[in-house]
């Protein structure tokens, strides 16, 4: 197998004469093969066309056109035209047959050309094939190898390099990334940490003035409580007083009423007299009797009895006086006076007077009640009002503790992915290491040797090379046991047509 690595020009040996195809232009060979499929219905069994078109594709193959052949093939029924010019084609047609295979083959339709040979019993499609492997490699093969595999090594360690470098770039700019957000969160943790420490300080001293508050508060409203309590005591004391003494003057009133009735009485008995006696004086003047001491004793004794009843009115006016001043309020003077006016009826009237002055009182006990129930709402109000926002004041503390954690949190996961990312990066040095000491070690091209397997029909190669599954091999029946210096099989003249690609390079 000769090396044309380095050779604008291809020649591809087949059975019968060497075709050279001109590959210094790769878009020609496009245009090649697209000009041969339109051509192909003319030269279905024609040995050289077909050799010409499978050394396109595989200059095609070589140019790095395996996208663009690909496309071309799919519009068009390539394919499907060369399946059925192999399944028309006879024994005597086997060198054609192993052409057509090959190109079907090298186009990717292998699994339909063994399909169509597996249920075609009676028929040989593509002669008989061997898969084999290579026992032996040449030493410009094991040249080439060495070179490219020096050639792999250096630019994978260019690659490693400068992946490292921008590794380390990075990592320098994220270790400062992570450093100045590190500061930036111990600074505010701090000033979190402060605050809060102030917070409780004057959360402290609050709760202890506000407890001094509610100590003095509550001696405030025990005193005010029984303050109240002993004046409202001594108020219904002095109404008890006021009534006690109502009751007195009303009795003296009323005394004092009947002994001015008893003088008024006594008045008009003494005005009859006296009007009897300047009658009979009249009377006796006119007859000329005067019984004048007896007038004049009578006269005396008529104005005494009127100075007396005088004096018991003025003592009445004034007791009526001292009454109205004992009155607590104004409505009591008008009741005092329809008491007055109704003498007969002084029993209801009394009793009336006194249950709306009850009724009175009772509405300002009620009344004062109804005041003490709303100031202590009101307090409550209060107080329920800053226990909310003693709450809310607490709430707005938790949910920052809370959201100091998720920093702290968030701070050691940082933490942890950077230590995972140093981890990772020491692990890819190690495995770069590794491959480059077994890259050292496995220089040279490694081929997995095959058993000999005898197939009706078919033949494929696959090697490995390193990672690599697209080594094809294609075997020709020739007419000379030596043909172009390929791999002997004993008892058959045989030579092979043979394609690696191995990386960018292909070898023919």
């Amino acid at each position: 197998m000769a090396d044309n690595t380095n050779s604008p020009q291809i020649n591809l040996f087949l059975p019968f004469s060497p075709t050279i195809v001109d590959v210094t232009q790769p878009s020609r060979i496009l245009d090649e093969i697209a000009k041969a499929i339109t051509q192909i219905n003319n030269y279905e069994k024609d040995p050289l066309f077909m050799q010409r078109l499978l050394q396109l594709i595989i200059a095609c193959f070589k140019s790095h056109k395996d996208k663009q052949l690909n496309q071309l093939v799919n519009s068009t029924s390539l394919i499907n035209k060369l399946l059925q010019i192999l399944q028309t084609l006879g024994n005597q047609d086997e060198n054609l047959q192993t052409i057509i295979t090959a190109l079907l083959s090298t186009l990717g339709a292998y699994s339909s050309v063994r399909t169509m040979a597996q249920e075609s019993k009676d028929k040989q499609r593509g002669g008989n094939f061997i898969v084999f492997g290579e026992m032996q490699t040449k030493q410009e093969y094991f040249h080439f190898a060495e070179e490219y595999s020096k050639m792999m090594v250096i630019e994978e360690r260019a690659n490693l390099i400068s992946e490292k470098e921008d590794l380390d770039q990075e990592t320098y700019k994220v270790t400062n990334y992570y450093n100045y957000e590190k500061q930036k969160l111990i600074s505010q943790q701090n000033r979190i940490q402060r605050r809060i420490e102030k917070e409780n300080e004057n959360d402290s001293i609050l709760q202890k003035n506000e407890d001094s508050i509610k100590e003095d508060q509550v001696g405030q409203d025990d005193e005010l409580k029984q303050t109240k309590k002993d004046k409202r005591k001594e108020y219904l004391q002095t109404l008890e007083t006021t009534f006690n003494r109502y009751d007195e003057l009303y009795d003296q009133i009323e005394s004092k009423q009947t002994l001015k009735d008893s003088l008024q009485e006594q008045s008009f008995q003494l005005q009859e007299q006296n009007n009897e006696l300047e009658e009979a004086y009249k009377c006796k003047k006119k007859y000329g009797y005067i019984d004048i001491e007896m007038s004049r004793q009578e006269g005396k004794r008529f104005k005494l009895d009127m100075e007396k009843l005088k004096e018991k009115e003025r003592e009445i006016w004034k007791m009526k006086e001292d009454l109205d001043q004992c009155i607590p309020s104004s409505d009591s003077e008008g009741e005092f006076t329809v008491f007055t006016e109704q003498k007969k009826n002084k029993k209801i009237i009394d009793k009336q007077y006194l249950n709306k002055v009850k009724e009175k009182i009772q509405q300002q006990i009620e009344e004062k009640e109804q005041m003490d129930q709303y100031y202590q709402q009101q307090e409550q109000e209060e107080r329920r009002k800053k226990v909310e926002e003693i709450l809310k004041q607490n709430k707005a503390e938790l949910i920052e503790k809370e959201k100091q954690k998720q920093i702290e949190n968030e701070e050691q996961e940082h933490k942890e992915e950077l230590k995972e990312e140093e981890q990772q990066q020491e692990d890819d040095e190690d495995e770069e290491k590794e491959f480059n000491d077994e890259e050292e070690k496995q220089i040279h091209l490694q081929l997995k040797i095959l058993p000999n397997v005898l197939e009706n029909g078919i033949f494929r190669l696959n090697s490995r090379i390193f990672d690599r599954k697209n080594s094809r091999r294609f075997g020709f029946i020739g007419a000379e046991e030596q043909a172009f210096n390929n791999i002997r099989v004993a008892g058959k003249d045989f030579r092979a047509i043979t394609y690696d690609q191995l990386g960018s390079e292909l070898i023919l």
